[in-house]
């Protein structure tokens, strides 16, 4: 169910701003953590994303430019697919490399749940935040319904309008 939440003065409106501020921030800390720990440049990463159970984008694996350049006592290439490398857990090197990225900061999906006031049980879909011009929208779970009265229930159409995803 997507929903939004347009009232400035609740509380909810303002946990949930703050709460993608922070996320939003943690992201960028994260990325310069990363520039200064893994001298090689990378065109993508294998890991979570943002938006997920984490909120905030964690790599645990990379695909380098320049492969030839990887130390090898720290990196090691995935078996299975070609370009990417992982952490060598047989290193000290790779396991300090492993250490560094599982201290990569985040913010769980349950601690969301939790500001937004839900029981979550059993299996659902992470929830989706994101701060829009002056509205907030989320998307919840069909069984996370939540009850303050500032979420307003919208369509998937008008979501995604907000959210500037239509063609």
């Amino acid at each position: 169910m997507y929903y939004k939440i347009v009232n400035k003065e609740s509380s909810i409106y303002q946990k949930m701003v703050e709460q993608r501020e922070k996320e939003l921030k943690t992201k960028e800390e994260n990325k310069e953590l990363l520039r200064q720990h893994i001298p090689y440049a990378y065109e993508k990463f294998a890991g979570f994303t943002d938006q997920g159970a984490r909120r905030v984008p964690i790599p645990i694996g990379f695909y380098f430019l320049n492969p030839e350049e990887v130390d090898l006592a720290v990196w090691k290439e995935d078996v299975k697919r070609k370009g990417l490398f992982y952490p060598s857990k047989r290193t000290k090197a790779g396991k300090e490399m492993q250490k560094f990225l599982n201290s990569l900061d985040s913010y769980s999906a349950f601690r969301l749940l939790d500001e937004i006031g839900i029981d979550y049980y059993g299996e659902f879909h992470t929830p989706f935040l994101e701060v829009v011009g002056d509205a907030v929208v989320v998307h919840l779970d069909d069984k996370h319904e939540p009850k303050d009265e500032n979420f307003i229930e919208i369509t998937k159409k008008e979501a995604f309008d907000l959210l500037g995803l239509t063609k």
